[in-house]
């Protein structure tokens, strides 16, 4: 059997970090000179020397020198040379040691402002000059110089005195509910700290307030398109929302040594209406003239849903009414005794509902009977009055609860819904109650007001 034994000197010397035929190094900064080949078979060694004298030996393929140098160093020749097994020179590669003077005078230095959170680049000169300082200029700034020694950095907090300003996050307009407290919140900046603070509403000077003051406080601001976090101050103003005047614009001015800045801000309320009043149901035989007084609209447009059912029935029917206070419900069916509610609806939420009221339609005797129209409230030859609404019920009369109706009293004490009708039939007087307008003369959209009266 033959074996045969590969035999080469080293080839392919190469020196780490060398520029050309020099290598950058800084005054008094440890450096280490590395040089490298390709092993020969048998493998020999390989040195770094100057001055003509070996200062690092290594096998078979990697040499490494340390040093720090010093002014003296600079443009010493460093040679790197690799033998073979048989101790002869086959391989070598010489750099010149430049070393920098660390001394800040560094000719070909350069160097960069950069503002934090912009990641742009403001100048590249020694100095950062504003020409003309604006509170947007506040911030951190940081220094980047760039030399032959390396690269340093450093920070400079930039702090603008002016008058107080107000950040981004101060909602413009914020909300309330009626008959509760409502906060409203100014957030902004004052360096130095605010000295006092002015509320005005409507443009006249309003203190009805109880106030909340966080300072140093930390703030959310968008400066140039971008959200930034800065220190600054809350006013808390709580306000008790008693009435609906209170939903409208605050001026609020806030003051320091250089000067005051204003802010405007809505309240605006978040409330669901109020409930309506049922003033009082007008029933005749297949319909109920329903009228009612509005309840505070929550701050939104309102509208209203009457409900009604016999009163034997489960379920309920509706009507929506959109721009009045009062309207027919029809369809019904006579002599029938009839369950009524009604709430009140906005954009927010509803109202609750008002309690039922018990109301009997009329019966099928002739729209012309005249006891008809006084048990039902209506005369169609009269004109308007105000007719009381009894909460008994006259069991002789058949009148039910809610039911309203005129009434005389005959020299037995005996009442007698009739006798005023006829007599005012035969004499042309006005009875007892004046004269009366049916209530079907009322035309959807007309403004009404109603009142009861309970005897």
């Amino acid at each position: 059997m033959t074996v045969y034994f590969y035999q080469g000197d080293p080839s392919d010397i190469a020196i780490e970090d060398a520029t050309g035929q020099k290598i950058n190094t800084v005054e008094g900064r440890k450096h280490t000179l590395e040089c490298s080949v390709t092993s020969g078979q048998p493998g020999g060694n390989i040195t770094w020397s100057t001055d003509e004298a070996v200062v690092a030996t290594n096998r078979p393929s990697l040499v490494r020198y340390s040093l720090i140098p010093q002014r003296s160093d600079n443009g010493k020749l460093f040679k790197c040379e690799a033998f073979n097994s048989e101790g002869k020179q086959v391989l070598e590669s010489s750099v010149q040691l430049e070393v920098f003077l660390n001394d800040g005078n560094d000719p070909d230095a350069t160097t960069v402002w950069e503002r934090l959170h912009k990641n742009t680049i403001i100048i590249q000169n020694d100095e950062l000059n504003f020409k003309s300082i604006n509170r947007t200029d506040a911030g951190i700034y940081t220094c980047r110089v760039d030399t032959k020694a390396g690269v340093n950095e450093d920070n400079a907090t930039v702090v603008v005195q002016c008058a107080p300003y107000f950040v981004s996050s101060t909602e413009n307009t914020q909300y309330g509910v009626y008959l509760k407290t409502a906060k409203i919140e100014i957030k902004f900046v004052s360096v130095p700290e605010y000295i006092s603070y002015e509320v005005f509403k409507n443009g006249s000077r309003f203190t009805n307030f109880t106030e909340f003051d966080y300072r140093n406080t930390k703030l959310m601001d968008n400066i140039y398109g971008k959200n930034v976090s800065v220190k600054g101050s809350i006013l808390s103003l709580q306000i008790q929302l008693d009435t609906p005047e209170y939903f409208t614009s605050y001026q609020i001015v806030v003051k320091n040594v250089f000067g005051s800045s204003n802010h405007a801000i809505k309240l605006v309320s978040a409330s669901a209406p109020f409930i309506p009043k049922i003033l009082r149901p007008s029933p005749q035989q297949t319909k109920i003239f329903v009228s009612w007084t509005p309840g505070f609209d929550g701050g939104y447009l309102q509208w209203f849903i009457v409900e009604y059912k016999e009163i034997e029935d489960l379920y309920w029917s509706n009507q929506t009414v959109n721009s009045s206070n009062s309207t027919f419900i029809g369809g019904l069916q006579p002599a029938t005794k009839y369950l009524i509610r009604m709430f009140a609806r906005n954009m927010i939420d509803d109202s609750n509902r008002t309690d039922e009221i018990l109301v009997q339609t009329a019966n099928s005797r002739a729209d012309g009977n005249d006891l008809d129209a006084l048990q039902n409230g209506i005369h169609t030859n009269s004109d308007i009055a105000e007719i009381p609404v009894y909460s008994s019920i006259d069991k002789r009369h058949n009148l039910r609860l809610h039911q309203t109706g005129a009434y005389t009293v005959d020299q037995k004490g005996i009442t007698n819904p009739l006798k005023s009708v006829h007599q005012n039939r035969e004499t042309g007087k006005e009875g007892k109650f004046g004269s009366m307008k049916c209530a079907s003369g009322i035309e959807e959209g007309e403004q009404v007001r109603l009142y009861s009266h309970l005897m």
